[in-house]
Formats: C-alpha cells, structure tokens, sequence
C-alpha cells in the first residue's frame, strides 16, 4: 500500500503526502485503512526512536466504522451445533467453547502445555498464515489458563500414548497437528449457523461469562 511513497526520503514525507496515500485507499474497508495508518505510523515511530527523523508527521483522521458487528450464541445453540459437526472434529471445538481459547492456539496446543493433575494448560503458541507455528501468541505473552471438567476430560482422552511434544490435537484424515483452517471448515459446513468458528467458540465464550461475572475476570480469560 505504501508504494507511493518509494520515491520520498523519509524525512520530506509529512501529512500531506500522508494524506494522498489515505485517499488512495477508498476501495478498501474503513477498518483497514486505520490499519494500514496505523501500522505507517508504527513505522515512523520506529525511526523517531533510531534518531532517522526528528519528528514524526501528523497523520490524517479515518472517520468512520465499517466493522461487522460480532454475534454470539447460547449454551444451547453451541449443542445443537456440535451434535451437527462429523464425530472426529467435535471434541477440538467443544474444547473452544470451554476455554475461549482462539482456534489457532487451540491446534498449537502439544501435550507438554496440559497438566491434567492442576487443571491447567499454557498457551504460549499460534498458528500464523494458516500453517505456519509462531512461537508466541497474538498477544506475544504466555499465559496459564485453568480448564473446566469438560476440558480435562476432552485433554486427558487425547493426551493418551502421545510423548510430550506431540500436539494434543491430530487430524484423523492426516494423521498430523489439525491445521486451524480444517475446524473453520467443519464449523462453516456442518453448524447450520449464521455465525462464524470465532463468534461460536470465543466470542461466546466471553459472552456467556459475562453475565454472570466480573468484566475484569473475563478479560483475563
């Protein structure tokens, strides 16, 4: 997006130029030209902070929201949902609906990161780019999590004769780690549900917990 600007030396690019580059930008969403400002903003605090520039330029404003607005689903509609879901794929989504956990960790997850006896797991891990592992999460901080009765029973079935560096989560079709994009599949296809893996697993996830809970103690989950 920022070809535009190849031919200025940083230093002359100021909130004009910025700008132009913001009004290059009407055929995508309001949310991605924030953005992408936002992440060129990045950029030049970076080079304010390495001394490559004295100031940083003043950005123009993107007004407006563009955003879907998120949906969430009750206790009873994420059953009628799993029941729909082929019998090999339920167990790694029913574990998204106890943790909240988003599906990209949730497939990242080895053995070595569940420890059935404290009722704990660390989630340290993603997937990135559908198949890529990155070695931190979307938040780049590990963090431990307790699991429900229902997570401990769905973990300790498939924690069974794996060695520690396994991933507790295997595609029966490949006999490899289940790829986030399979469970987004299975969830789109089978779930008869206008509402997305996301929406269904962690959004309600927070949802459900909210009525019944400090907003503090559910961030934290």
């Amino acid at each position: 997006h920022f070809y535009m600007l190849n031919d200025y030396d940083v230093r002359d690019i100021q909130k004009g130029e910025i700008t132009t580059l913001k009004d290059s930008l009407s055929g995508v969403s309001i949310k991605t030209r924030k953005n992408i400002l936002r992440a060129l903003q990045g950029f030049f605090r970076w080079m304010y902070e390495r001394g490559t520039i004295t100031a940083i330029p003043l950005f123009p404003e993107v007004k407006g929201d563009d955003s879907k607005q998120r949906q969430a689903i009750d206790f009873e509609l994420q059953d009628k949902a799993l029941e729909t879901i082929p019998g090999e794929y339920r167990d790694p989504i029913e574990f998204l609906y106890e943790t909240g956990l988003r599906p990209a960790e949730a497939c990242a997850l080895l053995v070595k990161h569940i420890d059935i006896h404290n009722r704990l797991m660390l989630v340290e891990r993603t997937y990135v780019k559908g198949n890529k592992i990155k070695e931190s999460t979307k938040q780049k901080k590990k963090r431990i999590m307790p699991l429900s009765d229902r997570a401990v029973e769905i973990a300790s079935k498939h924690l069974i004769d794996k060695h520690p560096h396994q991933f507790l989560f295997i595609n029966p079709r490949t006999g490899k780690g289940l790829l986030p994009k399979v469970l987004w599949y299975q969830w789109h296809k089978y779930s008869n549900l206008d509402v997305c893996l996301y929406e269904g697993t962690r959004h309600s996830f927070g949802s459900q917990l909210i009525q019944n809970n400090d907003v503090t103690h559910v961030q934290a989950l």
